[in-house]
């Protein structure tokens, strides 16, 4: 692991399930399973739901393509992302184990970032700020933007 010996550079934040029916969805890792919900967001291309055993733990990101992202759903995956503690030293131990690691990039709400793709296509995301996006889409932010 990228940490060595010492504590982890970082954790598993959750895994991007693409799903034909969100509603659909919902109801079963939701209603049938009793995972919670953490967040809810939209985008031009696609309405997410992100459900958890516990909020602030490993996050299922369930989503529905929308507008011209409808097509046919891949049957894996679309990324694994990862909560950084500091993305600059992560960046730099990927780029030395000799891996072309791109910028890392600053959203609008400060969350940091940068992705690469594994040999099979699945893209490995990289955060830092998961808290600040995680309350961004809580339930009671969402309801505060409605």
């Amino acid at each position: 692991m990228l940490g060595g010996n010492s504590e982890p550079a970082f954790d598993i934040w959750h895994v991007a399930i693409p799903v034909s029916n969100l509603d659909r969805s919902f109801a079963f890792y939701c209603t049938h399973l009793g995972l919670r919900v953490v967040g809810r967001d939209e985008y031009p291309s696609k309405k997410q739901l992100l459900v958890a055993v516990r909020d602030g733990e490993f996050t299922i990101e369930l989503y529905e393509p929308k507008g011209s992202a409808i097509g046919e759903l891949p049957r894996r995956p679309d990324h694994l992302a990862f909560d950084c503690r500091h993305i600059a030293e992560v960046r730099s131990r990927v780029e030395k184990s000799g891996l072309s690691v791109p910028s890392i990039e600053t959203f609008d709400n400060g969350v940091k970032y940068f992705g690469l793709q594994d040999p099979d296509g699945v893209r490995i995301e990289f955060f830092q700020g998961r808290a600040l996006y995680e309350a961004s889409i809580s339930p009671r932010a969402v309801a505060q933007r409605t």
